[in-house]
């Protein structure tokens, strides 16, 4: 007789308790979602490093090929002057 009565309740019971669950997993989706547009994305270490090493490398190449440009512009400029005198 008590376990009749009982199992009813314990189904309302049953049923809050999953019912709360769920609406407590929509609101970890709606915070994650608001932090996600609020908190700007931090690159780990790994990409930081490879931003700087290609950075880096890019500078490089520019100043190799200033340097190169102005060694054949000076050795223009000494064959021109070895043809004119």
């Amino acid at each position: 007789m008590v376990v009749r009565e009982i199992h009813p309740k314990i189904k309302v019971i049953q049923a809050a308790v999953l019912e709360t669950e769920v609406a407590k997993c929509k609101i970890d989706e709606n915070v994650a979602s608001i932090e996600a547009r609020l908190i700007p994305e931090r690159p780990s270490a790994s990409e930081t490093i490879g931003k700087v090493r290609s950075e880096a490398l890019s500078k490089l190449h520019l100043l190799r090929l200033k340097k190169m440009n102005s060694i054949v512009r000076r050795q223009l400029m000494l064959k021109q002057s070895e043809k004119v005198s």
